[in-house]
């Protein structure tokens, strides 16, 4: 596990730096995702979370669940962009 979290790290690095100007901080958590992410921010507040979403809809959505459903449900305002949305209009 530690190589994947090692991995994990480096590439929310390399994302952190494509968001010049703004302070971003990241973190790994190891758990259930959407879980593990609100019960972070839960002690860890933040001023915003920013997730990609699969857009699943219908039974795929209820049989995986919703990750970004769940972190919506959390402390802490959230921006959600759909995965291959381009990025760069948000920074």
């Amino acid at each position: 596990m530690p190589g994947a979290i090692d991995s994990a790290n480096q590439y929310l690095a390399r994302l952190a730096e494509g968001m010049a100007g703004a302070t971003v901080s990241t973190s790994v958590v190891v758990g259930a995702p959407g879980d593990g992410i609100v019960g972070h921010l839960t002690s860890h507040p933040v001023d915003l979370v920013i997730i990609a979403s699969r857009g699943r809809t219908g039974l795929a959505r209820a049989a995986l669940g919703s990750v970004t459903e769940r972190v919506l449900q959390g402390p802490d305002p959230v921006l959600v962009f759909e995965i291959g949305e381009d990025r760069s209009r948000l920074f």
